[in-house]
């Protein structure tokens, strides 16, 4: 039952990590909205710019994910070397007397799934607002 209220907590940092994908890139949408008007005046359809806003997003998650595994492990190593070397839980004081810590793949693999899917709905928005603007309203002020 422990492995699951973990997994629900990692699971609520990956939904506020993924929402903070998504308003990354609704603000880029929002700053290059000329250049985006620009770039369906030269003739890229709005299936493209869907695509590249949803490349950006995925890649910012996919980015985000495996550096939030790699320090994920890197910390549970440490974990492990602090109690071997400062005796951070004796047995005399505490029940246990030390924490063991394993890496399971699939473990990992659900995390880095459940960050790519979160984002993928976190980026739905804004990629869809990025096609849906007036190009003459985009190019008023130029």
């Amino acid at each position: 039952i422990e492995k699951y209220v973990i997994f629900l907590i990692i699971l609520i940092i990956v939904v506020a990590s993924s929402f903070n994908v998504g308003v990354a890139l609704w603000v880029g949408v929002m700053r290059r909205f000329r250049e985006l008007c620009l770039l369906r005046v030269l003739g890229l359809k709005t299936q493209h710019i869907r695509i590249l806003m949803f490349l950006q997003g995925i890649l910012t998650a996919l980015i985000g994910g495996m550096i939030g595994i790699a320090l994920g492990i890197w910390l549970s190593f440490g974990v492990d070397w602090v109690q071997q070397f400062f005796d951070l839980l004796p047995g005399s004081v505490y029940k246990i007397d030390h924490l063991k810590t394993r890496i399971q793949l699939a473990d990992l693999g659900l995390i880095l799934s459940s960050v790519l899917g979160l984002s993928t709905l976190a980026i739905y928005w804004p990629a869809r607002h990025a096609t849906q603007q007036s190009i003459a309203e985009g190019l008023r002020h130029e």
